[in-house]
């Protein structure tokens, strides 16, 4: 059992290191923001929590998936992949999903 949990900060920190040192000599501009979703831990789950208790995430096979078909049903809200103007393309939204979205209403 690993009681000191440093390696993995070291381990995800060395290739987040690589990946920059590869987007600039690619020429890419750093980016002016970095967030770490591991630092946010606390906050993901109790937003995951709060999603199922609306029922709009389900959990299957020890995963945890968003229902965009039960949030785009409800009056308050709508479900858009990436911009505005997808809303209401459910065949691009398949296709971006990889068709997971047509499979997830059987």
């Amino acid at each position: 059992m690993i009681n000191d949990h440093q390696v993995f900060k070291d381990l995800t920190l060395k290739f987040e290191q690589e990946f920059h040192d590869d987007m600039r000599r690619l020429d890419v501009l750093p980016p002016s923001t970095l967030t770490r979703v591991s630092e946010f831990i606390d906050e993901t789950g109790a937003y995951i929590a709060r999603l199922e208790q609306n029922g709009f995430a389900y959990r299957s096979d020890g995963s945890i998936y968003f229902d965009t078909a039960k949030f785009d049903a409800d009056e308050k809200h709508s479900y858009a992949k990436l911009d505005r103007e997808a809303y209401g393309q459910r065949k691009d939204l398949e296709e971006g999903e990889g068709g997971a979205v047509s499979r997830s209403n059987c």
